[in-house]
């Protein structure tokens, strides 16, 4: 399950599904560059300072990162039924 991260914005590369394991540089640019080309914000964030800075989802982002876990569970959904369906003779 896809879950939102509120916090430090390094952090953010950690929880782009589209981006596992990049540094948060990278997550940035993939982020800013849907921003773009979705034409709202996904993200909102301070910059640090004295009270440190952070990142949060906006409304849409949230809606976004919702429909695409429920897509993919649906993808699961018909891969095992797919699965089962076609190699039902060897299992």
């Amino acid at each position: 399950m896809l879950r939102p991260r509120r916090g430090r914005a390094p952090d953010a590369g950690q929880d782009v599904p589209f981006a596992p394991g990049r540094g948060h540089g990278k997550a940035w640019t993939i982020l800013k560059n849907a921003e773009e080309q979705l034409g709202f914000k996904l993200l909102l964030s301070t910059t640090g300072g004295k009270h440190g800075g952070g990142a949060q989802l906006t409304e849409q982002g949230e809606a976004l990162l919702a429909a695409y876990a429920r897509y993919c569970q649906t993808l699961r959904d018909f891969a095992q039924r797919q699965f089962a369906a076609d190699f039902a003779d060897f299992l």
